[in-house]
């Protein structure tokens, strides 16, 4: 390709070097000294606070929906008359695999088949009651005489 005149000659080189550094200073007026103020330095630190910012949103993010979960699962439960935890292990034992955000979604929008869930946890639960109190089922052990 030919360029016939100087202009055509020059690259673009994307925006002002100036409003580059202006960006950064804006990014980077909270940093302590020299962070903030020689550009190389405050750079790189800027770099760094905004990878680590978004690792750590990402993680916090799914700590506060965990959290969301349990909270709905436990309202449903104590609708119910069934206890968060006991619940949960109970469908891991009955080869119920839920995870919490379905069962938050059942919590909410699905209540009733939330209710068969836990009706399921409970007849579980009376079933190792009734099984405990079987005499004939009853393991008597040498520190029990």
């Amino acid at each position: 390709m030919v360029f016939l005149t100087r202009i055509l000659n020059i690259r673009a080189r994307g925006p002002d070097p100036f409003w580059k550094r202006q960006f950064a200073k804006r990014l980077t007026w909270n940093f302590y000294g020299r962070r903030r103020n020689c550009h190389k330095l405050s750079l790189n630190y800027l770099r760094r606070a905004l990878r680590y910012s978004t690792e750590y949103r990402s993680k916090l993010k799914t700590i506060n929906m965990d959290n969301l979960f349990e909270t709905r699962i436990a309202a449903g439960c104590a609708e119910h008359g069934v206890e968060y935890s006991p619940f949960i292990d109970t469908l891991r034992e009955n080869n119920i695999v839920l995870d919490r955000k379905v069962l938050a979604d059942l919590a909410i929008y699905e209540p009733r088949t939330f209710q068969s869930l836990c009706e399921v946890v409970k007849r579980s639960h009376a079933e190792i009651f009734n099984n405990n109190l079987n005499p004939s089922r009853r393991i008597f052990t040498k520190g029990m005489l």
